[in-house]
């Protein structure tokens, strides 16, 4: 079973996820909807993935998201970080295509993909390594 830590803005997103996954035998899912404790619960839990919902509003920007991401990254080494981008966004789609790019974030899914499709990637992102 893997451990996949939901660090979201929109607390149904994670209610809706947890309600369609809670009998899956793959993964253990977490929440944190507090985007400054995600490094702590991310230490604490240390999920193989980690999926981060870029904010389209509030403190967190889509640069202090991406940069969490690197954070993310330090304090759980070689967990996998998926983000939810939204699609209508241009420069959210820039930012998540370069962090992919660097290296700084391994994967991505639009807001509005369906569930079958994330479950799919979080499957591939476990099963393989990425």
């Amino acid at each position: 079973m893997s451990s996949v830590l939901l660090i979201l803005n929109r607390r149904i997103l994670g209610d809706t996820l947890i309600k369609t996954m809670k009998d899956s035998p793959q993964f253990q899912l977490h929440t944190e909807y507090e985007y400054n404790n995600a490094v702590s619960a991310a230490r604490t839990i240390q999920p193989a993935v980690a999926v981060l919902e870029l904010s389209n509003s509030g403190e967190w920007t889509i640069e202090k998201c991406i940069a969490l991401c690197d954070r993310l990254k330090e304090a759980c080494f070689g967990v996998k970080i998926l983000v939810l981008c939204p699609e209508g966004n241009k420069e959210a789609c820039n930012s998540t295509v370069t962090a992919v790019q660097a290296g700084r974030v391994d994967d991505f899914v639009f807001y509005d993909s369906s569930r079958k499709y994330l479950i799919s990637k979080l499957e591939s992102m476990t099963q393989n390594g990425g």
